[in-house]
């Protein structure tokens, strides 16, 4: 790739992105910019995607609905290669009415309806009675979230106008919100594996939600000055990174992150590493997956290069809980009896920036390489720890 042609420069499709929004409420936004067919992946869901304006109003709605005074505001706005757009936003609100367990729409694909069916089987064979979801009454809290959504803009109208995104990855977690409306992970959920205090940052612990992005965009300087001087260039070469990050993630050879990982490494999430930073962050976080699950992989559906030395790609984990507890929860069997099998999906955006070999390895020879400075990762905490067995409540369609 010799040129980057950053499509979300066009004014048009920041402001009916910014748009999209901060006025959910307001149906012109989603004709706006949504094709009439997007395809809408939501962490939410997981492996359910969305199809059409409606199904996405419907999340928006279903937020709203609990949340009267709900406002989304866009912290930043990433230009993408391929016809992409990436957002980070904040969102806010209140919880003043009942937040429900399903977004409403009932009308799912014949291959949803024989999962769901194939479900049910499973409770009736193992002699459970299918319980019925409660909604989550009002609290009366304030609640407060960050999360990212990345769009496909359609080539041909995009090149006109800048308009129709015709697929999209909004990735979130609802851990937070279901935590500060008073969810928590569960003792009463049937044959729950026994569980250490979780670990993933509650929202007290992780703050604000608006003091997370001012956080993200302040560590660590250096890095980051570097990162913006050398912009979107390179693309190849940072995905050449991001490609042996996974290769590391996936063998477990964590010697090698020296190489990769800059010592002023920070992550940006949901997960607790204790204050690790640096490779020690780095490798924190992949053994966490790595001594859990066998098998264990992780790969990336997309992966794209953006301005300020960053690559974006969702990434989706896969795997069989035999090993040792993740995110606090000790590895036990199923309701079936056969080992829990996780699914985890999410969008990550790795900045890279470029360094001499030897400000971050002794011995370097001063060469420059390329190296990962900052981690911002969104994706669906409160869903895994369901599938751990540990938390009950989660939305259907």
């Amino acid at each position: 790739m010799s040129a980057v042609t950053w499509l979300s420069g066009h004014p048009k499709v920041r402001e009916a992105a910014v748009a999209l929004l901060e006025q959910i409420d307001a149906p012109a936004s989603l004709e706006q910019l949504l094709d009439a067919n997007v395809v809408w992946h939501d962490t939410l869901l997981l492996q359910h995607p969305l199809q059409g304006r409606p199904a996405v109003a419907a999340v928006f709605s279903w937020l709203q609905l609990a949340l009267f005074d709900l406002q989304l505001k866009v912290e930043e706005v990433v230009s993408v290669e391929d016809h992409h757009i990436l957002l980070y936003y904040t969102a806010a609100g209140t919880h003043t009415r009942p937040l429900r367990s399903n977004l409403g729409l009932h009308s799912g694909s014949s291959q949803q309806q024989q999962h769901h069916q194939h479900q049910q089987q499973q409770q009736q064979q193992r002699g459970q009675q299918q319980q019925q979801q409660q909604d989550v009454p009002p609290s009366g809290k304030p609640v407060s979230w960050t999360g990212s959504l990345v769009l496909r803009m359609q080539p041909d109208s995009a090149a006109a106008a800048g308009m129709a995104a015709v697929e999209a990855w909004h990735s979130w977690d609802p851990l937070f919100l279901y935590q500060q409306v008073g969810l928590s992970p569960s003792s009463d959920v049937p044959e729950a594996p026994p569980a250490a205090p979780v670990a993933v940052q509650d929202a007290a612990a992780a703050g604000p939600a608006a003091a997370q992005v001012a956080s993200v965009s302040a560590e660590p300087a250096a890095a980051a000055a570097a990162a913006a001087a050398d912009g979107g260039s390179q693309p190849e070469a940072r995905k050449a990174v991001v490609q042996q990050y996974f290769d590391i993630y996936n063998s477990g050879d964590f010697a090698r992150l020296p190489s990769i990982v800059h010592p002023s490494y920070h992550y940006y999430g949901l997960i607790d590493l204790q204050g690790a930073q640096g490779v020690a962050g780095m490798q924190a976080m992949m053994a966490g997956w790595w001594d859990a699950l066998c098998p264990f992989n992780i790969g990336a559906d997309w992966m794209l290069a953006a301005e300020g030395g960053r690559v974006i790609f969702r990434w989706v984990v896969q795997g069989l809980h035999t090993k040792a507890p993740l995110r606090g929860v000790a590895a036990a069997p199923g309701l079936d009896g056969q080992p829990r099998s996780i699914y985890s999906c999410g969008v990550t955006a790795l900045s890279i920036t470029t360094s001499s070999s030897s400000s971050s390895t002794a011995g370097g020879d001063g060469a420059e390489q390329q190296q990962i400075w900052r981690k911002v990762s969104h994706a669906n905490g409160a869903e895994l720890l369901r599938q751990l067995g540990v938390f009950g409540f989660h939305v259907t369609k």
